[in-house]
Formats: C-alpha cells, structure tokens, sequence
C-alpha cells in the first residue's frame, strides 16, 4: 500500500471489514474496466483489490454532523458511468484519463486518475480526494474536504 493511514481512517476501514495486507480477486472489476477501454497501472489494481467490496461509514466531507456510506466497487462504478460525461466533462477538468472504482453517497461516482489520484464527481462537479487511495480514505476522516476543480 502506497502511504500511510491515519489513525482515524485505519479504525474506521477496520470497522468495515479491511485489514493490512488484504487482497481479494478483482477478476469481475478488470472485464468490467476493459469493457470501456480502461486500464489502470498495478499500483491502482493493487491498491483496488485491497479496498474492493468494502462499505465504509465516515462522515460526510460537506456536512460534519452526517454520515457517508463509500464503496470500492468498480463494476457498479462502471455501470452508473455515462461515458460522454467521463471524457467530455471529468477528463478534460483533471487533465488525465480517469477510471471508475467506486461510489458515495449523492450518487458521486469515485475515480483513479492515471497518476493514481482520486477524483469524485456527480456531474457537473468534479472534485480531487487525494494523490492515492490511502490519502482519499485520510481525507474522509479527517474533516477536510476534497478540492473542487469543476462546479
């Protein structure tokens, strides 16, 4: 795993199930990803099958007093992206290829970037995370919020 987990978000992706050093089998994301002619590198697959499947509670990045439910779930990510907004919208705004992985809450759909980051977008907005999976769930305990690059 590329970074480290705060404390905050270790407990709390414990809570839901992860533990270091997990790996599952992502076979059904990678069909999923080549289907729309996505190929993350091996950094972003293996962080992927580290996280894949998990529900995670955390509060909400926007309102403090809620609470967010975020999934790594590439195949559902992959099937509620429409693609002309991906290449149209999200792409030109990050200025990289971006590849589903996974959903919050709102119906923001979450993003690798090709340099690994992690974008959240429910069109128009496309929102930055974090530079890797690890600050992304970082960001989500921490009370910040993610950098707005497209409203």
């Amino acid at each position: 795993m590329m970074g480290e987990l705060t404390v905050l978000a270790m407990a709390g992706l414990q809570k839901s199930g992860w533990f270091a050093g997990r790996r599952v089998s992502i076979d059904s994301s990678l069909r999923a990803w080549r289907d729309i002619d996505r190929s993350p590198g091996s950094e972003a697959v293996e962080a992927v099958r580290e996280f894949f499947s998990l529900k995670v509670r955390h509060p909400h990045h926007w309102s403090k007093e809620a609470e967010d439910l975020t999934e790594i779930d590439p195949v559902g990510a992959v099937a509620r992206t429409y693609i002309p907004v991906l290449v149209n919208e999200y792409e030109p705004a990050a200025g990289q290829k971006l590849t589903p992985i996974g959903l919050m809450g709102g119906g923001i759909l979450i993003f690798l970037g090709e340099d690994g980051a992690v974008y959240g977008g429910s069109s128009p907005y496309l929102g930055r995370y974090g530079n890797s999976l690890q600050e992304f769930w970082n960001l989500l305990y921490s009370g910040r919020r993610p950098v707005v690059i497209k409203t």
